[in-house]
């Protein structure tokens, strides 16, 4: 189709010619990278993100006569610190123009961070702050009401941030359990009981 000087489709149309000629099974990767790369930004398609220059990362294409599947290497979480890639399935359906990720699933790239027992890190900690102890780990109040516990200093930020968050996250509530009923906590503060 010819619209204000620029033909649409064209790429559409070359993808499905170049799919329809092929036989069933395997796809050489080269062969179908240029002309999927063409037509990319014309199909329908449900990730958008999924820029044209992305498929350099295309894995195992496959034709099924009617569908091509192959896999992407999806890089987001990676550049966010994380030891895992998604991968992305797809299938380009060339007749509806129409292109889809069917599913996701994970690669692992590097060796994940050893789990952290944060029971241990807890108890100590609550002895500290039951101890009125002077830590780098504890900011106190002038009159020694309150502390802050100062988590960068107990959980650094030396992993993915999904790792750290959960450290983090498992870390007070195993605190909040050491000092349940002797310190009240909110927001990494604790305060001392009237009582006490």
């Amino acid at each position: 189709m010819f619209v204000g000087g620029t033909f649409f489709g064209v790429s559409v149309d070359l993808l499905r010619e170049a799919l329809l000629s092929l036989p069933v099974g395997p796809v050489d990767r080269d062969g179908v990278l240029d002309v999927l790369a063409g037509a990319w930004d014309r199909l329908d398609r449900d990730d958008t993100r999924m820029a044209a220059f992305k498929l350099n990362r295309l894995e195992a294409p496959h034709w099924d006569g009617s569908v091509l599947t192959f896999a992407v290497e999806r890089h987001g979480g990676r550049m966010l610190g994380s030891t895992r890639a998604e991968v992305q399935h797809w299938e380009v359906d060339p007749r509806a123009a129409t292109a889809r990720v069917v599913r996701s699933t994970h690669r692992q790239l590097s060796p994940m961070s050893a789990r952290l027992d944060v029971r241990p890190l807890a108890a100590e900690v609550a002895a500290l702050i039951l101890a009125g102890a002077h830590d780098d780990r504890l900011k106190w109040s002038a009159d020694g009401t309150t502390v802050k516990v100062q988590i960068g200093r107990i959980v650094p930020a030396d992993s993915a941030r999904q790792t750290v968050t959960g450290r983090r996250r498992r870390f007070r509530a195993a605190l909040d359990d050491e000092l349940a009923g002797r310190w009240a906590g909110a927001a990494w503060k604790y305060t001392r009981p009237a009582s006490a």
